[in-house]
């Protein structure tokens, strides 16, 4: 009986890859609010709009996503994870450190 793989979205992969967009979001965030003090709610709305999409990025069908699947085996029983759930709190804990972090910079 040979055993087929099938690719399911890895949950460490997807963590990274929402860190990675929040640390690009905050960095965004935090030169917009230092520039400027009108621009503190598009800051927000950078990191919404990012957030946005990454998701979708992550939930498309036709995108060959190599980076964020990985090849088990169909015996196993795996359970896809959620990318809106997996990803936020990654996402919104580095958006908010680093745009902190790049305005107090900038600021100082």
């Amino acid at each position: 009986m040979e055993q087929t793989k099938k690719s399911v979205l890895s949950v460490e992969r997807l963590t990274i890859f929402f860190a990675a967009t929040g640390a690009v979001a905050g960095i965004i965030s935090g030169v917009m609010t230092s520039a400027n003090i009108r621009l503190n709610i598009y800051s927000l709305l950078v990191a919404i709009i990012l957030f946005y999409i990454t998701y979708k990025l992550t939930i498309h069908q036709r995108t060959e996503n190599r980076f964020l699947t990985v090849m088990v085996e169909e015996s196993k029983a795996v359970k896809e994870p959620n990318p809106l759930t997996e990803g936020f709190f990654p996402f919104f804990i580095l958006w908010l450190i680093l745009w902190v972090m790049t305005y107090t910079m900038l600021i100082g």
